[in-house]
């Protein structure tokens, strides 16, 4: 049997889906991953693993480029034959249907992470965007995971797909034992004397950072020796791009740090206190908190769909209002000086995680629409 998946990186088959590719693996598939070529295109390095560099816009719109893309993919699966393809993110799941569908590929399954900014922003695409989802979907060979009740219920409205075509699975899944405080080392340069916030996130304004850092300057208004650090890449070409300039501003801040992307995340969590993510994003289920919570750490995010799934308002953190610095100023204050609270909450996050977010039955329950039993 053959797999090929599919995303407009291969920064994102590497940290979202390298367990279920190495599942698959593991039970004698032979995986395919087509992607473009960028810093972790090498990185996922298994027997039976074949790489295909493809360039694809992550941004933007053009009907040469897409219609290219479309007869790319379509010679792709003519040559290779997989049994199954597997689709990530908006256009290799909108072009590479197209292109499965004629090239006959038997089963196609796409997974749709979240509905983006286009849903979440009330933009002028999104009615395009729908009429592609329901005409481009709609097959009896066409399967489509989302990753929270609220997507589905919208894809279930808008969209003429069989019900039993729809599969809710939460998240992308985490490595427990990765994500694990047991024998981990924290930033030295964390002070102990210090509480640290920490939110980490593509740079995107609708992930709310211009949000986090407003209220960070009220927060240290109550707690002088609070640091807060904001950890990510520039999303060059997104419409709500945060500029570099005005993140450099805080690379020699006194309280506020700006930090590029980091390979591995797991020491920041560890040294922090607190994780927020003031996003109004159309998330599906943020890994960011889905990770927070697996190293036992309180967290302060949205109520809105895709958050409220991992953050239980309350038990292992706090839901605010979205677009409000006063509601996460005072969720910062709240929980900043309450630490034990913080502790407690971090061991219900754990649990969470451990039930219903952990890596094996996220890719069981991927399998299963793969018709693997």
């Amino acid at each position: 049997m053959k797999i090929l998946f599919s995303a407009n990186t291969s920064w994102y088959l590497y940290n979202f889906r390298r367990s279920l590719i190495q599942s698959m693996v593991s039970r004698g598939w032979d995986v395919i991953l087509v992607a473009p070529q960028d810093a972790y295109y090498w990185r996922i390095k298994l027997p039976g693993v074949k790489y295909i560099g493809f360039p694809i816009d992550r941004y933007g719109f053009n009907p040469v480029r897409a219609w290219s893309s479309v007869r790319h993919y379509y010679e792709i699966c003519k040559r290779e034959k997989p049994d199954v393809i597997h689709l990530f993110t908006i256009k290799p799941v909108i072009l590479g249907t197209i292109a499965a569908r004629l090239a006959g590929i038997p089963k196609i399954v796409n997974s749709i992470t979240g509905l983006g900014y286009i849903f979440s922003s009330g933009h002028r695409l999104r009615k395009i965007v729908e009429t592609m989802y329901r005409s481009v979907l709609t097959s009896s060979r066409v399967d489509v995971i989302l990753q929270n009740p609220d997507d589905e219920k919208l894809f279930q409205a808008f969209s003429r797909i069989h019900p039993s075509r729809i599969h809710l699975i939460k998240g992308s899944g985490v490595d427990l034992d990765s994500f694990s405080l047991n024998g981990h080392i924290t930033l030295p340069h964390f002070k102990s004397d210090s509480l640290h916030f920490i939110m980490f996130c593509r740079m995107l304004w609708d992930k709310g950072v211009k949000e986090f850092v407003d209220a960070a300057e009220l927060v240290r208004k109550d707690i002088p020796e609070a640091q807060f650090h904001l950890i990510g890449g520039i999303e060059t070409g997104s419409p709500n791009e945060v500029p570099k300039a005005w993140l450099e501003q805080y690379v020699d801040h006194e309280y506020i740090h700006w930090i590029d992307h980091v390979d591995d995340i797991r020491p920041w969590i560890a040294g922090s206190d607190i994780v927020v993510l003031p996003t109004y994003y159309g998330e599906g289920v943020p890994k960011s908190l889905i990770e927070a919570a697996a190293l036992r750490k309180a967290i302060i995010t949205t109520n809105i769909a895709g958050c409220r799934e991992i953050v239980i308002d309350g038990k292992n953190g706090v839901l605010i209002d979205p677009n409000s610095v006063r509601a996460l100023k005072d969720a910062m204050l709240f929980l900043g000086q309450n630490q034990e609270l913080c502790s407690q909450m971090g061991q219900e996050g754990r649990l969470l995680v451990e039930k219903e977010f952990g890596d094996a039955p996220v890719v069981e329950a991927t399998e299963v629409v793969y018709g693997i039993k």
